[in-house]
């Protein structure tokens, strides 16, 4: 059943990278899907994006539904531990309720050299503080909306259908407000190094 799920995300992602040509320039899916083994776990994020009646799609709606319905199966780390964070009071207001699993990665049902691709989510009334890290990152926003802010850029709302893209350790921080946000983000290069959150 599992195989079924992961089969029909990925199917979805196909569909996606054929609309959107700039996905395959940041980074091209794999030529050949490897398949892996995933040891899901469960935090209180991966219910509340099971319940969240908030996410709305016009257009990526099926994609929206396969990324909700894999949510049980995956791995949903906790990208930064308590002993990482300087910044007092993050942990508890930040790291509790922001949801990410893989899909194509080191702890999701697909695995590449060349690119990682996560969904995040993040509820109504999230700081995603600011953060950096070597990978190139792209952000598709699915569902919702939420403020993105970048050294050298001007803040932009973002919305259903729009992209960000994050340089090699340009330091960016997102927040939503009235709306949540679900999507999908890429990375290229750097696969390896984890986020480093930073004061601001």
């Amino acid at each position: 059943m599992h195989h079924v799920t992961y089969e029909h995300l990925k199917h979805e992602l196909i569909c996606l990278y054929s609309k959107l040509p700039f996905l395959s320039d940041f980074a091209p899916l794999p030529d050949e899907w490897i398949e892996q083994q995933v040891q899901p776990t469960q935090r209180d994020v991966s219910f509340s994006l099971q319940s969240e009646t908030q996410l709305v799609s016009g257009n990526f709606s099926s994609l929206r539904d396969a990324l909700v319905s894999a949510a049980p199966i995956m791995n949903w780390p906790e990208i930064y531990k308590e002993s990482d964070i300087q910044i007092e009071g993050v942990y508890s207001d930040f790291m509790e309720h922001l949801g990410v699993y893989t899909i194509i990665g080191d702890t999701g049902p697909f695995q590449s050299q060349n690119m990682s691709v996560y969904l995040v989510y993040m509820p109504a009334g999230l700081t995603y503080p600011w953060h950096y890290h070597p990978a190139e990152e792209l952000y598709f926003i699915i569902s919702g909306e939420a403020v993105f802010r970048r050294d050298g850029h001007e803040d932009i709302l973002a919305s259903e259908g729009m992209h960000i893209i994050h340089e090699t350790n340009q330091p960016h921080e997102m927040q939503t407000y009235d709306k949540p946000m679900l999507s999908l983000a890429i990375w290229r290069n750097h696969l390896d190094v984890v986020p480093t959150l930073i004061a601001r």
